[in-house]
């Protein structure tokens, strides 16, 4: 009896351990090959458009006036009008100072009095002449009595053209009495005050021509070679961020400054209220780019180069949204987070151009959003 006990308490142990394990193995089962739904991953993405056929440069520079005239009087005496400020605006034309004409006025009166006295000694001295070369032909007056007249009048025509110079002179020292601006601009510096006596050629104002202006800076040897395929010049301001100034090459120095062996560089400008001399600034402009038909500028981002043998970047089936592993050869890291390369793109293709560290050949991946004609760069 006990024996039959026995046997029965181990035939239901093997059975309850043998569901158990039927139990463990059709779970076990299940969570085996039940399949995950694939992760998909959002990136941004850039669409290899034009190749890239020019390099640009940019530079620091600051703003410089194109030129500081000092002004003044080609004549002499007291000045009677001058009530300008430093820094204040003029007007190309406009009167900046006068010198007291009353003696200019004088001497040119005096002048005129010479002058119509001279022409009635002259026209005396002509008829003399005229009527004495006549007696002379006909033999009815000495040779001598007529090269004294001709004498006298050569000599008073000789003096009255002497005193119309004279007057004109005088009448352009009246005229250099009233000191003018010869260009718009600011008063930069005065050098003397009102009612203060002046002698001609001493130095009066100074004035900044704003007419133009120039951004001046240095660029490195190597392109100095190039200034001739230089193009597209522009320059910004720092205290106007977002603001693009045109501007053309005036000249490039042909002597090296500093330690860098860099070249000056200036560029004119038309003025702007905006402009002030002093100005921070960057210069840009382009050169042509040293480049083959298979080279694409691409972002700086979308090229890996870690963990990998060859540089490689991802590009878009986008079909079937999924990344395709593209090796590719560095040429050339340009400004701006931009780098030349050459592989088997084409142009049109999407690459991946953020979160490429995060995919590999077996991701899934999804453009942040789609491309529209206003999305410029062709970036998204």
């Amino acid at each position: 009896m006990i024996g039959s006990l026995k046997k029965i308490t181990v035939t239901l142990l093997i059975l309850m351990t043998g569901i158990f394990m039927l139990s463990g193995c059709k779970n076990s089962t299940a969570d085996t090959f039940t399949e995950k739904e694939p992760v998909i991953r959002p990136v941004k993405g850039f669409q290899v458009m034009e190749k890239e056929t020019l390099e640009r440069h940019m530079f620091p520079a600051s703003i410089i006036p194109e030129k500081e005239i000092r002004l003044s009087f080609r004549v002499g005496g007291p000045i009677v009008r001058m009530s300008l400020e430093t820094g204040q605006k003029i007007n190309k034309g406009e009167l900046l100072a006068k010198i007291d004409e009353r003696d200019f006025i004088l001497k040119i009166k005096n002048l005129q009095a010479n002058i119509n006295a001279s022409y009635a000694e002259l026209n005396d001295a002509e008829l003399q002449y005229e009527r004495y070369k006549s007696l002379v032909k006909e033999n009815a007056a000495a040779k001598a009595k007529f090269d004294q007249v001709e004498a006298a009048f050569k000599a008073i025509s000789s003096r009255t053209k002497a005193l119309e110079k004279e007057l004109e002179n005088a009448e352009n020292s009246l005229k250099d009495t009233s000191l003018y601006s010869p260009v718009s601009g600011y008063v930069n510096e005065i050098f003397t005050e009102n009612h203060e006596t002046v002698s001609a050629g001493q130095p009066v104002l100074s004035i900044v021509k704003i007419e133009t202006i120039e951004v001046k800076s240095y660029i490195p040897e190597n392109l100095v070679a190039k200034a001739d395929k230089f193009t597209n010049f522009r320059f910004c301001l720092n205290s106007i961020p977002g603001k693009t100034f045109k501007a053309s090459l005036k000249e490039i120095g042909k002597n090296a400054t500093g330690a860098g062996n860099t070249y000056p560089i200036i560029l004119t400008a038309q003025s702007d209220n905006q402009i002030k001399p002093g100005m921070s600034a960057q210069i840009f402009f382009d050169t042509p780019g040293d480049i083959e038909n298979d080279i694409f500028t691409v972002p700086l981002s979308a090229v890996l180069s870690n963990d990998y043998e060859t540089p490689i970047l991802w590009k878009i089936d986008t079909e079937n949204n999924i990344p395709v592993r593209t090796e590719v050869k560095i040429h050339k890291l340009l400004k701006s987070d931009k780098i030349q390369v050459s592989g088997k793109l084409n142009q049109g293709d999407w690459i991946v151009s953020a979160g490429a560290a995060y995919i590999n050949e077996e991701s899934r991946i999804k453009l942040l959003s789609k491309f529209s004609e206003t999305n410029y760069g062709n970036e998204l």
